[in-house]
């Protein structure tokens, strides 16, 4: 539990940013990338940053059927989401295209969360670090309102990175001005990690 407890607030603290920065520069990210020509596919990237941090975490829920040895019920959890994407693929895709694509898959992966959380309480109960959550996302909201009020510096890699950096530099700065625990516990569990590795070798 502390060892899960750990990792989800290194997970939080690093993704929540990143969906909310991918989210913000979607188009930009799109231009540079794969070029002016998909420009309009920009549109897509916060539906499936978002469905990728769903996944993920629904992977911590996922590990107490492992470590219980019931792994047998997970095929069971994916059946209702796998069937959630393919009806919604069916009425969205031919009205939005590949839109309806991505919210399609974004939905599966929501209530695939959902479902694994639910069923997994009756097996271990993790103690989900709500505080960070909340520290993390308003963190990630001042960066994101910031780097989108940041002028413009072309369509290049180099724009691309400055405000990257700067959007770092924001999320770090306000963590730090709330409060340093998140920061703390990161370093910490990163420190933790290198002592395993070096003791291996």
């Amino acid at each position: 539990r502390a060892l899960v407890k750990d990792l989800l607030v290194f997970y939080l603290a690093l993704l929540l940013p990143v969906v909310t920065g991918i989210t913000v520069l979607s188009d930009e990210i799109v231009t540079v990338m794969l070029g002016p020509r998909y420009h309009s596919a920009g549109h897509l990237l916060p539906w499936i940053s978002a469905g990728i941090a769903f996944m993920g975490l629904g992977l911590y829920y996922a590990k107490c059927f492992e470590l219980k040895e019931k792994t047998a019920m997970l095929p069971v959890l994916y059946i209702a989401p796998a069937a959630l994407n393919f009806l919604l693929n069916l009425w969205w895709i031919p009205r939005w295209g590949m839109l309806g694509a991505a919210v399609s898959t974004f939905a599966a992966y929501l209530g695939c969360l959902l479902s694994l959380a639910v069923a997994s309480r009756k097996l271990i109960r993790w103690q989900f670090p709500w505080q960070t959550a909340a520290r993390a996302a308003m963190a990630s909201v001042v960066m994101g309102v910031g780097v989108h009020l940041l002028p413009g510096f072309g369509n290049g890699w180099l724009a691309l990175g400055v405000k990257i950096a700067a959007g770092a530099g924001i999320y770090l700065s306000v963590l730090v001005l709330m409060e340093k625990k998140i920061l703390q516990a990161a370093m910490s569990f990163i420190a933790d990690r290198k002592i395993d590795t070096e003791a291996a070798k």
